[in-house]
């Protein structure tokens, strides 16, 4: 971020890593962040990271929306965790039974054994 960058994240929403690292570094003196998106981290993996941080060394928002049970989730962002992101998205409204230790689990009459089994 440069002394005349705005706290603003730019959404990278491009189809190549071309494109993004284009768009990224023609923002990038102007904003604090861009964001990387689950679709164009999945094409491109940790690669698109470095393409758009470029030399500008912009802050990378890396909006996967990780959402699974606590230890996948902290699993996933300890994976991408080395890629330095600024902000990483982590959506936090599992059930409360799946962070529960076993033995102060409860199961009603009729509930599913695992929160996963849900229709």
């Amino acid at each position: 971020m440069t002394a005349h960058s705005a706290p603003i994240a730019v959404a990278i929403d491009a189809n190549e890593i071309e494109t993004a690292a284009t768009w990224a570094s023609a923002v990038a003196p102007h904003v604090s962040t861009v964001k990387v998106g689950l679709e164009l981290y999945l094409r491109y993996g940790p690669d698109v990271i470095s393409a758009v941080r470029g030399a500008n060394r912009v802050g990378v928002f890396l909006d996967l929306k990780l959402h699974d049970i606590p230890a996948t989730v902290a699993g996933a962002a300890r994976s991408v965790a080395g890629l330095r992101p600024s902000i990483l998205t982590v959506h936090a409204s599992g059930e409360r039974t799946w962070s529960a230790p076993r033995s102060r689990r409860r199961r009603t009459p009729g509930s599913p054994r695992s929160p996963c089994s849900r229709p």
